[in-house]
């Protein structure tokens, strides 16, 4: 892998985009909640800002992924990062009419679902299978370093409140990761597919595949429920802290904590993934969720500083782990004619079950700590016992090649 990073310009280039988006993208986030209340004192005005950046992905994400199929990766990925930089721009230059920025925050959005099947395309084009999981792990690392950097940047930023400056940065951060896209070129074998069938003819393809391996399935109930555990986590994280300590350096520090343990689960990931016997990774991806699970339920059960901690890492350690493999075996079984609807059907049920986390959390938090992680721990435990108890994992030929469009599309039931 190594030896790629040397020869290859094309990765170094498609790194250097994934750390422009994500230092952009955080530096941006941290601002935007309190830019909307400072400028207008309205919490529902923020909420529905928020609701429009999700919008694209939670409803209009099969028709982004037949969208993305049709036209391919490279002009989908241009179109994403412009509609992003045009988005995040004019949200400082609307401060005088507010309620036009959930039109900025919704453009925005759909920049964000029509690039979140990029890694999926590039990466398996530039590095090959055969160092796959690798390179999801150097990616996943300097993107949360990129988070990182993004952060701070932005926390700086706004106590001068640098408003505008912080929203220019981004879209002139989404520019340069442009010109990173238009330094690797057009990648080899992509090709657009031109399908005139009607939208719900247009997902049997994802069906057939899923069905051809069982694995992905699995890997998609366990994806639904971690998000969930996502959404949760992020309003009952800091109700929990602020109610065992009066001070925010709880709630940073288990932030931090998060941080450092999915860095470092992405970076342990390779090693494990090379540890898993074939056939057996739904199985193990069952286990590193019930793990997880029983990591909430034991903040259930103690809650306090230690306990909060030391499941937090826990917890984002697998995390961590879980990204990398489900990434690798994901970019190596599904086939590039259907990998934008799929990845678009991923991200909506991931919308949906962390939006459902947010508000389950949100609504218990306000009568019972204990109760709250429970729920989490319970919803991810349903799902690791579910693929533990039910998978019948099946071994197949992961090559992206081993079968042509045509012949898949001759394996699709008469619908």
């Amino acid at each position: 892998m190594l030896h790629l990073l040397v020869t290859e310009r094309r990765l170094r280039w498609f790194l250097i985009g994934g750390i422009l988006i994500a230092l952009g993208g955080s530096t941006s986030l941290v601002a935007l909640p309190l830019f909307i209340l400072n400028t207008t004192h309205n919490a529902f005005l923020l909420g529905i800002i928020l609701l429009a950046r999700t919008l694209p992905a939670t409803l209009l994400a099969p028709f982004f992924g037949r969208y993305i199929d049709r036209v391919g990766m490279y002009r989908t990925t241009i179109t994403g990062l412009l509609l992003s930089a045009v988005g995040v721009a004019t949200i400082p230059f609307l401060q005088a009419i507010p309620s036009l920025i959930v039109i900025s925050a919704f453009i925005q959005g759909v920049g964000q679902i029509m690039l979140f099947p990029v890694v999926a395309f590039y990466l398996p084009a530039l590095v090959g299978e055969k160092d796959l999981d690798m390179a999801n792990s150097i990616f996943r690392t300097l993107s949360i370093g990129g988070s990182l950097a993004g952060t701070a940047l932005g926390g700086l930023m706004i106590t001068y409140k640098w408003y505008t400056l912080t929203f220019c940065l981004d879209a002139l951060l989404s520019i340069l990761a442009l010109g990173a896209v238009l330094a690797i070129g057009k990648i080899s074998g992509e090709q657009a597919q031109d399908e005139n069938v009607p939208l719900w003819k247009a997902f049997a393809p994802v069906v057939q595949v899923v069905r051809r391996n069982p694995t992905l399935l699995y890997m998609l109930v366990i994806d639904a429920a971690l998000y969930f555990a996502i959404g949760a986590v992020g309003v009952a994280l800091p109700v929990y802290t602020t109610a065992l300590s009066h001070s925010p350096s709880l709630y940073s520090s288990a932030l931090i904590t998060a941080n450092i343990a999915e860095l470092l689960g992405g970076i342990a990931a390779p090693a494990i993934n090379r540890r898993i016997p074939p056939g057996r990774l739904a199985f193990s991806y069952g286990v590193f969720a019930l793990i997880m699970a029983l990591s909430f339920l034991g903040i259930s059960v103690w809650l306090s500083v230690v306990s909060v901690l030391l499941f937090t890492f826990t917890t984002s350690f697998m995390l961590g782990v879980l990204y990398v493999l489900y990434g690798t075996y994901m970019q190596k079984s599904v086939p590039e004619y259907v990998m934008g609807r799929f990845q678009t059907i991923a991200a909506s049920l991931s919308s949906i079950c962390q939006s459902g986390g947010n508000f389950v959390a949100g609504e218990i938090a306000t009568f019972s700590f204990n109760l709250g992680y429970t729920v989490i721990g319970g919803v991810v435990l349903v799902g690791s016992m579910f693929i533990l108890l039910f998978q019948k994992e099946k071994t197949v030929d992961l090559s992206r090649d081993s079968a042509s469009h045509e012949e898949q599309q001759e394996e699709l039931p008469v619908l």
